[in-house]
């Protein structure tokens, strides 16, 4: 029987030459390349579309989220079949359409660094000018693609072949350092990693979602074992994790980060909700601190979190500089008391009050401390770009792992992507993941095991 560990290295080996072949071809003959890219992609969702179609029919228990089901295979199926007459009538349409809608994407992106960039400014951030710099390049891109004769379209996609062949060399270089002696795996460490579109990554969490929500009405009697998608990779236990949410529906739906550090969970968002605007996507930025094991089952029972957690494992010279990083954090920060908070403070009788707001519920149920940013890049929160991800990512990169340097738009599609790859690698920092999600009573919602034994058998807000 052929080891896993055998399976994964192989695995990153052909994915990584399949989409570097991809983008050396895409330069070669781009509109050839692409064409075929529709057919197989259409041809993939017409046969998924079918399939889901039959495995509703054809399971024992069909009342388990079958509208759901048959609204999913009817949306694969339809989407599949437009694809395949786009590509077989109207084939020139995708190579029409195609640089604007590359021009969208970088359009957005520019509007985003320079609302970035007026936060900053606003809050007397250093380095600010670096936001401006890359929106006046987005936005020259923008102006080029859209108004000028001399940006065809085969720039576009000699770009873009660059990019899978980059993207591509990232597993290759993960396949020589799980085969190369430990001595010299560092000499390949990476300075950026080359992560997949922001527009695909930022549904990764739902899509895990649906899947172990397909896998559950696959097996009703899993209980809360999981084993498809928990798992221990060391007899170490982890000193830091990361959880990623995910709801099944509303703005949950593109997750949320936190991160657990020495008992507690660090969690950064706009959860002064009188502060909010833009229908909730900015406001003034607020980190907390609160007890573990109250925080994950409140937000199983609370939000209907399904809680993707990974933990990893540092050595004491990273632990310390995440420590250090989370001090400096918090030398910006002011004591900031939720309305449950200031009521108690100020004499109320607080538990007959009924609060709706998320950090005073929280605060009832577990022993949280919220803070506040006197001025810096944290002070105001951008749920696209200083929101919980990057937060998060500027405390674990204090350790000096090999993780990505984000630019852009940042969601958490792209972290649970890095932790999913680093699980996945024999010698990846990431050596546990669990699942905490919601039962179909609330008294029956999983508690979190201790700190680090996530583990199964051995396995904006």
């Amino acid at each position: 029987m052929v080891k896993r560990q055998t399976v994964d290295k192989m695995r990153l080996l052909l994915s990584g030459a399949a989409i570097l072949v991809f983008g050396i071809l895409l330069l070669w003959r781009p509109k050839e390349i692409l064409g075929l890219l529709i057919n197989i992609v259409a041809l993939v969702m017409v046969i998924s579309g079918t399939s889901q179609f039959i495995g509703i029919f054809t399971k024992n228990d069909r009342t388990i989220g079958k509208k759901t089901n048959i609204g999913s295979a009817l949306f694969s199926f339809a989407l599949g079949v437009v694809l395949l007459l786009i590509a077989d009538v109207f084939r020139e349409i995708p190579f029409i359409i195609f640089p604007y809608l590359v021009a969208a994407y970088t359009l957005f992106n520019g509007l985003v660094k320079i609302v970035n960039y007026l936060l900053f400014r606003k809050n007397q951030v250093k380095n600010r000018i670096n936001d401006l710099l890359d929106c006046l390049l987005f936005l020259t891109f923008t102006v080029l693609m859209l108004f000028s004769p001399l940006f065809k379209e085969e720039i576009i996609y000699i770009i873009i072949g660059i990019y899978f062949i980059l993207f591509g060399c990232n597993y290759i270089i993960d396949f020589i350092r799980e085969i190369i002696p430990g001595t010299y795996k560092s000499r390949l460490k990476r300075k950026v990693r080359i992560s997949l579109p922001v527009f695909l990554a930022a549904f990764i969490p739902q899509r895990m979602l649906s899947k172990v929500n397909d896998y559950l009405t696959e097996h009703p009697h899993a209980g809360k074992t999981l084993e498809e998608f928990e798992g221990c990779k060391s007899e170490e236990e982890p000193n830091l994790e990361v959880y990623v949410h995910v709801t099944e529906t509303g703005g949950g739906a593109m997750g949320h980060v936190d991160v657990g550090f020495k008992g507690k969970v660090i969690s950064y968002g706009n959860y002064d909700e009188s502060s909010a605007t833009w229908a909730y996507g900015k406001g003034d930025g607020v980190m907390l601190f609160t007890e573990r094991e109250k925080y994950l089952p409140f937000c199983v029972s609370h939000s209907g979190d399904t809680i993707f957690s990974f933990g990893l494992k540092l050595s004491d010279d990273q632990i310390d500089r995440v420590h250090k990083r989370i001090s400096e954090i918090m030398m910006e920060t002011i004591p900031w008391d939720s309305p449950y908070d200031a009521d108690k403070k100020a004499g109320k009788d607080a538990g007959k009050i009924q609060y709706k707001d998320y950090a005073s519920c929280l605060a009832q149920v577990s022993d949280t401390e919220f803070y506040k940013f006197k001025r810096g890049r944290w002070k105001s929160y951008f749920v696209l770009s200083t929101n919980c991800v990057l937060l998060a990512d500027n405390i674990l990169s204090s350790a000096g792992t090999d993780i990505l340097k984000m630019n852009g738009i940042v969601t958490p599609g792209v972290y649970y992507d890095y932790l999913e790859h680093e699980f996945e690698r024999t010698d990846g920092v990431v050596i546990t993941r669990a699942i905490f999600r919601p039962e179909k009573k609330e008294a029956d919602a999983p508690s979190p095991p201790e700190f680090g034994k996530g583990k199964g058998k051995k396995k904006g807000r």
